[in-house]
Formats: C-alpha cells, structure tokens, sequence
C-alpha cells in the first residue's frame, strides 16, 4: 500500500468540512457569593471537614443544607 492511500482527496474534504456543524456555546451560570450568614452557617457545619482537609460526603452535605 501506499502512503497516498490513507490520504484524504481534496475532493473528499471539502465535503466533509461542508458537513460539520459547530456546537451552540455553552449557557454559562452566574456565579453567586454567599452571603455572610450563609457562610458563617457553612463554616459552623462543616468546621470539621475544612479543618481536615477531607471532602464530605454527599449525605452530609445534605445534612448541612437543611
């Protein structure tokens, strides 16, 4: 085999490149600070966690939220 045949034709590409289609753009979120209260509740229930450097786990984290 040659090497020539694994190459695209020019042909061939210029119908390829016609048929790609572009992704939309991602809908980026805005970000929110905390406030205070909400960061002060944060440090008091998970304290142990940010002192430790481990991450909690989902069921606790929903602990937290409520």
């Amino acid at each position: 085999m040659d090497e020539d045949d694994h190459t695209i034709s020019d042909e061939d590409e210029e119908e390829f490149e016609g048929k790609r289609k572009r992704k939309p753009p991602k809908k980026v979120a805005k970000r929110q600070k905390f406030t205070e209260v909400e960061t002060e509740e944060i440090k008091t229930d998970l304290s142990e966690y940010l002192k430790s450097g481990i991450c909690p786990r989902k069921p606790q984290v929903e602990v937290a939220k409520q």
